[in-house]
């Protein structure tokens, strides 16, 4: 295992830690009430949203790049934030610098 995918993992499980005890916390539907709730929070909710997108609109062009299935972290990443994100890179394969085209992760 590399240290991407070992940093990766690390990353994934700690934030999933958090997510799951922010969901048992204050529900799900928090999730998309809570950033409303103040201006300050809205633009935090609307710049993630931004952000979110962006690495949606990467990873489809990495998918189709390399033929990879893209739906299961599309759906992961509206319905889970970054986790869809983080899945992806962590099982993505690993190419030597002087194989890979496009956009370094």
């Amino acid at each position: 295992m590399s240290f991407r995918q070992i940093a990766l993992s690390i990353v994934l499980i700690t934030f999933s830690i958090l997510c799951a005890w922010a969901v048992a916390e204050q529900g799900y539907l928090a999730v998309w009430t809570v950033p409303f709730e103040q201006p300050v929070m809205t633009a935090v909710g609307v710049d993630l949203a931004i952000a979110l997108s962006l690495a949606m609109i990467w990873m489809f062009g990495d998918a189709r790049r390399v033929g990879r299935t893209l739906w299961p972290y599309l759906l992961l990443t509206v319905t889970c934030g970054s986790v869809g994100i983080l899945l992806y890179l962590l099982l993505a394969a690993v190419k030597p610098a002087d194989q890979r085209t496009g956009v370094a992760v």
